[in-house]
């Protein structure tokens, strides 16, 4: 009996024994499975969980990853980017991306069938950029997530989110960018806003909401839905060790080809990950020979501003194993190094290279401003290429200082303080100094323009070498450029906007050697900005086609008749603006190197001359008013009207025409009657809305060379002015000299001339050229004034009479 128990009871212990060993070899596996699940699965959280938030974190329907306002919002589509840098993620290389959830900080619920969208991208950039179209963000992202039938619930303080597909996304360092798009399809399937905890991320969140189907021009905004993201959890997947030897993929960019100066993202496709990996990024200029790219040791690399095509590749090493990524090249646009001597008058259409009609040929670029396409340079006329607003606004005139045009700056409608650059690539490899001249105009502003120069193409740029801001007029500039010798220089041209009146203007630019002139010069064709006009006019004269070259010197010309030429006393220069011209007159420039001398072809600038009315004149204003400089602006050719150069309102037209000269509200300010002594019309000056202080002339053009002394009369009329000290008046000025010069006012008539009132006043001068101005000043008031029955004649002579009514009638 004994042994059998003994039997038993062995047997028991030796049962206990094996099975004690299986379970400890059953819960081994299962440590071990915990801790590989462990080691697959883990989460990170970026931002703050507390519910009900607590500040800086808010609670808000704004911000994504979707747009729920109220149940009555008929905004319905939002789309939101997001950036988090590496130091927040703090996830492996290598990593697959599993689930993205956010933190609902309400109850709100979305039913039914919405669409949501997805995408996850690497990147090497640190901010997100306002105004970025969602085409250029999806272009650097992978959709990892659509659904038409997407649904939101949970209750506040829980995570609502998505799984991308299996092993759509791996994080290969650097940032991780999230893009969400979001289509409620119907406001009854979101009885109540949706809200998320968000937390402040100046620069890493942008985004938009709208009534209508957003499309791939959308672009997304740093206000009103950028600039905070809701609290994110990640979880991803820890990649395995690196396999020696790696994959080292394909290398892709963002671009393929751009513009000089450009940056590009690169990235691996197809290549293995894992930790232990290290990365070596390369770049070549002929596709053979590779260098090392210092400091670009990580999974993505952006490259530094390109100015010539270039190929570019990864090394990757595990294990001390290496292998090359397939390259990529980024094809830049190249300009042409412009040769000396380089004009460029700004006069031929632009041509597109990296925008519509941006430049005025292949060796130039121009850069708008990334935040404002008002701050760039288009030709004058050409505003709308650049996608200018107002490009009418803040034009300078003359439009051009020779020709017809130049480049300009729309400062007018910039933001104060951006920048747009133009610049010029030229080879400047040749000993010695060069030369730049230009014409700068700047009427008025803050707005400034500064030069710059590159010898490196443009890679960087030294401090301003010239600083210019206000120039009433077209300007001559010069600048010597010492010590740059390159063949690969670039001239920067540097406007920055002021948001103010006017425009910056460039023209007629000239880059030479300084090396001396050749003897015989040759003098090319003399040049004007205006080639006809009004008397009066100034014109900008220059050579074109001229040789160039220290030592030569300049001596302008003029003729009546283009056959006998006289000096200009004092126009020595290379260029020389005239004085008023009163009659067509033939220009041209002696040019001399060592003693020999050429002339110029020249130019002839025609005047549009005045009649110089003969004695006894008198204008009564009736007859329709014709075309000489303007619309309907003179009586007949013995007159000339001038506006104010910055008021239209400011001149003098027939007193039913005021269209003619542009005004604004024509018939306000109007007196009555509206002419002297029962006629019809008058000379009328538009004071009512000219504003205060403002200057338009009528001048007479008369020859007054008869003997003795000479009579004016006329009629005039101003019933009101603003104050007994500010108000509208009329002076009276004559010149002996064809209008070269005024002399002070002789007559002086202000306001409260409640009827026409008849005037004289006596003129002693004899010539034969004496110009009579009749010289309105505004008041912005209430009424304008009137000029009436001009009558001039010799003293001696006798004088209708005037203002005359009639008394009492008896038979």
């Amino acid at each position: 009996m004994l042994k059998p128990l003994l039997e038993q009871i062995t047997a028991v212990q030796y049962l206990s024994a094996a099975s004690a060993s299986r379970w400890r070899a059953w819960w081994l596996a299962a440590g071990l499975l915990c801790l590989a699940f462990s080691a697959r699965a883990q989460q990170q959280t970026i931002g703050s969980t507390t519910v009900p938030v607590v500040s800086p974190a808010t609670s808000s329907p704004y911000y994504g990853p979707l747009y729920r306002f109220s149940a009555t919002s008929t905004t319905i589509n939002s789309r939101h980017a997001y950036l988090y840098t590496a130091t927040e993620l703090g996830i492996p290389t290598g990593s697959t991306i599993t689930q993205l959830e956010w933190v609902k900080s309400d109850a709100g619920v979305a039913t039914g069938n919405n669409t949501f969208n997805v995408w996850l991208g690497n990147s090497t950039s640190t901010t997100l950029t306002t105004g970025t179209s969602w085409a250029t963000l999806t272009g650097l992202a992978t959709q990892v997530y659509t659904s038409t039938a997407q649904q939101v619930s949970g209750a506040a303080g829980s995570f609502w989110g998505i799984s991308p597909t299996a092993g759509s996304f791996t994080y290969t360092g650097g940032s991780l960018m999230i893009l969400t798009d979001w289509a409620l399809s119907s406001s009854a399937n979101a009885p109540n806003a949706i809200e998320f905890v968000t937390n402040p991320a100046t620069g890493l969140a942008i985004g938009t909401a709208s009534t209508v189907a957003l499309t791939n021009t959308t672009t997304l905004s740093s206000t009103t839905y950028g600039g905070r993201r809701p609290t994110l959890r990640i979880s991803y997947t820890p990649g395995s060790p690196c396999t020696a030897p790696p994959t080292a993929g394909t290398t892709v960019s963002n671009i393929s080809s751009a513009c000089n100066g450009a940056t590009a993202n690169l990235s691996l496709q197809g290549a293995s990950f894992g930790s232990g990996m290290t990365y070596q990024w390369q770049q070549s200029s002929n596709g053979t020979s590779y260098t090392n790219i210092t400091g670009a040791t990580a999974p993505a690399y952006t490259t530094n501003a390109l100015t010539a095509t270039t190929y570019f590749r990864a090394v990757l090493t595990c294990s001390g194993q290496s292998a090359n990524s397939a390259p990529v090249t980024v094809t830049i646009a190249a300009p042409t190094y412009a040769t000396l001597p380089y004009t460029q008058t700004f006069e031929a259409d632009w041509i597109d290279v990296c925008a519509t009609r941006e430049v005025p040929s292949n060796s130039w670029r121009g850069t708008a401003s990334p935040t404002d396409a008002d701050a760039s340079w288009r030709r004058d006329d050409d505003g709308a290429a650049g996608g200018w607003s107002t490009p009418t606004g803040g034009v300078y005139s003359p439009t051009g200082s020779q020709g017809a045009h130049s480049a300009r700056f729309h400062s007018t409608w910039a933001t104060a303080g951006t920048v747009g650059t133009l610049d010029l690539y030229a080879n400047l490899s040749y000993n010695g100094d060069k030369i730049l001249q230009f014409y700068y105009i700047n009427t008025s502003g803050a707005d400034s323009l500064t030069v710059h120069v590159s010898t490196d193409g443009g890679a960087t740029f030294g401090p301003a070498l010239l600083r210019l801001n206000q120039a009433a007029t077209w300007t001559r500039q010069q600048l010597r450029l010492t010590n740059v010798i390159s063949a690969t220089a670039v001239i920067r041209f540097r406007g920055r906007g002021d948001f103010g009146s006017t425009d910056i203007g460039v023209d007629d630019l000239l880059l030479r050697t300084d090396a001396p002139c050749t003897a015989p010069p040759t003098a090319g064709s003399a040049v004007a900005s205006l080639t006809s006009g009004c008397s009066g006019i100034v014109t900008n004269l220059s050579l074109q086609g001229n040789s160039v070259g220290s030592g030569l010197t300049y001596q302008w010309q003029q003729s009546s008749n283009g056959t006998t030429y006289t000096n200009i006393t004092g126009a020595t220069g290379e260029t020389y603006t005239s004085g008023p011209l009163l009659a067509t007159t033939y220009f041209r420039a002696v040019v001399t190197c060592s003693g020999q001398s050429a002339n110029s072809a020249p130019v002839t600038v025609t005047i549009a001359a005045p009649t110089y009315a003969p004695l006894p004149y008198t204008q009564t204003f009736e007859a329709d008013w014709i075309d000489v400089c303007a619309t309907r602006e003179v009586p007949s050719n013995s007159w000339r009207s001038t506006p104010d150069p910055t008021d239209a309102d400011a001149s003098w037209r027939r007193d039913d025409d005021g269209a003619a000269g542009g005004w604004g509200a024509v018939t306000s300010g109007a007196y009555t009657p509206a002419g002297a002594t029962g006629s019809a019309h008058s000379a009328r000056f538009h004071s009512y809305l000219a504003s205060n202080n403002k200057v338009g002339t009528l001048d007479l053009y008369i020859n007054l060379s008869q003997a003795g002394d000479k009579v004016l009369q006329f009629d005039y009329i101003n019933t009101t002015g603003v104050s007994t000290t500010n108000n509208d008046s009329l002076t009276i000025h004559v010149s002996t000299d064809g209008g070269v010069t005024f002399g002070p006012a002789l007559l002086r008539l202000g306001a409260n001339y409640t009827d026409w009132s008849h005037q004289l006043l006596t003129l002693t001068n004899t010539t034969a050229t004496t110009v009579i101005r009749f010289r309105g000043r505004s008041d912005f008031s209430l009424t304008d004034m009137g000029l009436d029955n001009v009558d001039i004649r010799s003293a001696s002579a006798c004088f209708a009479p005037a203002s005359l009514t009639v008394g009492v009638v008896t038979s």
